[in-house]
């Protein structure tokens, strides 16, 4: 298993705040909350003024740390509501729900995204006022829009809180990926990726951080930033950022009447 040394991990985020960064979102393929300095990671991030988001399955709640800014708790159609340990929380960070709605199949062996305990989840975040939202989305391998309609129906009068998210329409990436300078990923082999969604781009992907789409170690970093190399995402078969990297490649043109914007 990969992890990061201590040592790592500090000259990481002494990085982070010689570039000015602004905010890190701790996530990972398993619970972020079981890496062995996660306490030390979050205390310094906050030392140095860089806010702190942070991804976890539910199943560590009570060992949350009150400094981070927000949670957001990973729940599928495959877990129970019953089995987060939601009152063992810290109180102090926002809280929010992402719900994904994976396949399944009925006893005529039709593909069908089940949706559980959905309302469940919702009811709890409108009770909380520390939850802010519930996001709800398909499964980012098998997409499709019939379980928002789903959804929709079901939590008809109740989702003032819930934000719905499509996956159907990926596009292709563009070379110019601007969005791997934004928001770059740091991979537990300490190598800097454009994006989440590396595990993803390109197709028969095996779920995992590929190297061949790494920009480069993480030690580089200060001097991938400011020499803005950014990723050449032409690669990538699935992009889900591609109206952010439109947007940004618009800010970054010359602007010839800068006064009217």
């Amino acid at each position: 298993m990969l992890e990061w040394g201590r040592e790592e991990m500090e000259q990481l985020i002494h990085d982070l705040e010689v570039l000015g960064c602004a905010a890190v979102t701790i996530t990972g393929g398993g619970e972020p909350l079981l890496y062995r300095w996660i306490n030390e990671l979050i205390a310094l991030c906050v030392w140095k003024a860089i806010f702190v988001g942070l991804v976890t399955n539910g199943t560590k709640m009570q060992l949350i740390p009150p400094n981070v800014s927000w949670v957001r708790i990973s729940a599928d159609t495959n877990r129970m509501f019953d089995s987060y340990d939601l009152d063992k929380r810290r109180k102090g960070p926002d809280y929010a729900f992402s719900f994904v709605a994976h396949r399944a199949l009925n006893r005529f062996r039709q593909a069908v995204y089940p949706l559980g305990e959905l309302k469940k989840f919702v009811e709890y975040a409108n009770s909380q006022e520390d939850f802010t939202h519930v996001r709800v989305v398909s499964d980012i391998y098998n997409p499709t829009d019939s379980i928002i309609a789903d959804a929709r129906v079901l939590l008809k009068g109740i989702d003032h809180k819930v934000i719905y998210q499509s996956r159907v329409n990926p596009t292709k990436g563009v070379e110019k990926c601007l969005i791997s300078l934004l928001k770059p990923v740091i991979g537990a082999d300490m190598k800097v990726y454009p994006c989440c969604g590396v595990q993803y781009a390109v197709k028969e992907s095996k779920r995992d951080y590929n190297p061949t789409l790494s920009m480069g170690d993480a030690k580089d970093l200060i001097r991938i930033s400011r020499d803005q190399r950014w990723f050449d995402g032409s690669i990538c078969d699935v992009c889900y950022y591609s109206s952010y990297n439109e947007h940004l490649n618009m800010l970054t043109k010359k602007l010839n009447h800068r006064e009217w914007i």
